[in-house]
């Protein structure tokens, strides 16, 4: 008998365009998005990962994964896009995100600092059966692009579970705790 390797394919996500948005002078709590300033904009133009805008001095968008075994993460550039797909390993016990990124690396925002980040993600796809999950996510944490499980993070998912789907608050406190639609 003849032993298959089965995979479920969790995410495909076309992102669109990444952007940063920081007020670098102030940790105040009166900061409102409408004061940052843009520091960082990244549109894949001929499927570049560069920032046309960069004072910060951050330089191109690193590819990276959760360095878990058989979960195959890809990057696929095209003018204007960047398309991540990503594996979770049948049968394997995997703690934490099975992930392929994007990442800013390395950024510095000191504790109290205010940013905004922003991406698009064009018909994110992923298995719909009984007792399965796959999010798209924007997110900051610590670390670099290897994207593991002990890295404090703060991020948001557009989660789907089965047939429902929730925004997700991954490190909120409180966590939201939103139903399914």
């Amino acid at each position: 008998m003849r032993a298959t390797k089965r995979t479920t394919t969790m995410a495909v996500a076309i992102v669109s365009g990444a952007l940063i948005a920081s007020d670098r002078a102030s940790a105040s709590s009166e900061n409102t998005i409408e004061k940052l300033q843009l520091v960082y904009h990244a549109t894949f133009g001929n499927g570049s990962l560069a920032s046309g805008v960069d004072p910060l001095g951050i330089g191109p968008l690193t590819i990276g994964d959760a360095r878990i075994a058989d979960a195959f993460p890809t990057w696929t550039a095209r003018a204007g896009t960047i398309t991540l797909r990503v594996t979770r390993p049948a049968g394997a016990v995997v703690a934490g995100p099975v992930s392929a990124g994007l990442f800013a690396t390395p950024v510095d925002f000191d504790q109290g600092s205010v940013f905004w980040l922003r991406a698009s993600f064009v018909a994110p796809s992923g298995p719909h059966d009984t007792g399965t999950a796959f999010a798209a996510t924007i997110g900051a944490r610590t670390g670099d692009e290897d994207d593991v499980f002990a890295e404090t993070r703060v991020a948001a998912t557009f989660q789907v579970r089965g047939n429902g789907a929730r925004l997700n608050i991954v490190g909120g406190s409180p966590p939201p705790n939103l139903p399914d639609m």
